[in-house]
């Protein structure tokens, strides 16, 4: 298990991230969980998908090679969990408790990149209300 994570400082709540990257060679198990905390901070990292499982991660680094918005979900789909190797066979979601009123109005795009990257194995894990009452759910056509 290797970690790309960073505690959010005291002075500045909200700048932490969390991506865990689990690989099992013995049954060639991988599992890749990034966090993203609804549509106003955003999910960043430090390292590339092709290296996250070639390199010794520091926590002391604040480097960042990636971010993206909630409203940009699509786009962290298409140019980061593509390029994961192996490539995903499918992909869980969940909004949680943040903000995703920029992740519900961008749902179509979200899912249909999703559906692309993982060859259609997609779980959108429940309903989540956010603060505004608003849901982040997929259609009924999704």
């Amino acid at each position: 298990l290797s970690c790309d994570c960073q505690e959010s400082e005291v002075e500045n709540p909200g700048t932490g991230f969390e991506n865990m990257h689990y690989f099992n060679p013995h049954n060639n198990n991988h599992f890749t969980y990034i966090k993203l905390n609804g549509d106003d901070i955003e999910a960043r990292g430090r390292y590339r998908a092709q290296d996250v499982h070639n390199v010794t991660i520091s926590t002391n680094q604040k480097l960042k090679i990636w971010s993206y918005s909630g409203e940009d979900l699509d786009k962290l789909i298409l140019d980061y969990v593509a390029h994961l190797k192996p490539k995903p066979t499918a992909i869980i979601m969940n909004a949680g408790l943040g903000s995703t009123r920029k992740i519900a109005n961008n749902m179509d795009a979200i899912i249909n990149a999703a559906h692309e990257v993982s060859g259609g194995r997609v779980i959108w894990k429940g309903k989540v209300k956010d603060r505004t009452s608003a849901f982040a759910t997929p259609s009924e056509a999704d």
